[in-house]
């Protein structure tokens, strides 16, 4: 009998929806569930995608999956920006100096 482990396919979400951020908040789109844990911890590696499309500029903060910050990047208004990581635990947007809004993406590998 083969190992079943081989036939392992892999698992996908994508992850996407509108944001209307006011100045001095921000909007956790992505966070794993850190009170049950996967044994051994697996990464979960994609794509994040985070369009500014009104208002002002977007930061956006990406840890990993054990809470380190592993990017911070800004979205202008009118951009679309689009980066890959290895180990995504967390994603948030902010925006300290108006109202922003727009949209986001994540395209999520396990």
């Amino acid at each position: 009998m083969p190992c079943l482990c081989n036939n392992r396919g892999s698992f996908n979400d994508d992850i996407c929806g509108t944001f209307m951020i006011t100045a001095g908040n921000s909007l956790t789109v992505y966070a794993i569930d850190t009170s049950a844990p996967a044994i051994p911890p697996l990464p979960i590696s994609g794509s994040v995608s985070v369009k500014a499309s009104g208002g002002g500029h977007v930061d956006v903060t990406i840890r990993n999956s054990v809470g380190a910050s592993i990017d911070t990047f800004t979205v202008p208004t009118g951009s679309t920006f689009t980066r890959t990581y290895g180990d995504i635990g967390f994603v948030a947007l902010l925006n300290n100096t108006s109202s922003a809004s727009g949209e986001y993406g994540l395209s999520l590998h396990y």
